[in-house]
């Protein structure tokens, strides 16, 4: 599954989505998103837990010069899962158990949820990291760190 490098730059007449044989247009990935999952409730239907996804795929095999614009974002394996939290856990007890602030949480949320591999519809609703496949925890470990670099452990 593709994902687009840069969700900010809008192509010319706005990003499009096929879904059911009809097309949705929005002047940014977040506005399209929302009326396609709209239109998803709205005909008593339950949206993909990773539409965001899915569109961003569509919209990655629809363009010219994919390579430049998309990436992989293919969600990590359960064998590199495993891994990762075991290394996890093994940073935070060699941290002492630290937990962020209250004020590191909402920023570290905050840059989460504008990630391009953010999947809101995930873990129950409360969403996970496309590309480190983690949710909820890392956010409250000081020692872990964002695997896309955009926000740092704070040991």
């Amino acid at each position: 599954m593709q994902i687009l490098h840069e969700q900010n730059k809008v192509p010319p007449g706005g990003w499009r989505y096929t879904v059911d044989g009809q097309t949705f247009r929005g002047t940014s990935l977040p506005m399209l998103i929302a009326s396609v999952r709209e239109y998803y409730f709205s005909n008593k239907k339950i949206p993909p837990k990773d539409l965001d996804m899915i569109i961003q795929d569509q919209i990655c095999k629809s363009i010219p010069d994919p390579e430049r614009k998309c990436a992989d974002g293919s969600p990590p394996t359960k064998a590199e899962l495993l891994v990762r939290a075991a290394k996890a856990m093994f940073r935070w007890a060699a941290s002492g158990f630290k937990t962020t602030t209250a004020e590191e949480l909402v920023e570290r949320r905050d840059i989460c949820q504008s990630c391009s591999s953010w999947q809101g519809e995930s873990a129950f609703g409360i969403g996970r990291c496309g590309s480190c496949g983690c949710y909820g925890l890392k956010l409250y470990v000081a020692s872990e760190k964002c695997p896309k670099d955009k926000w740092k452990a704070i040991i």
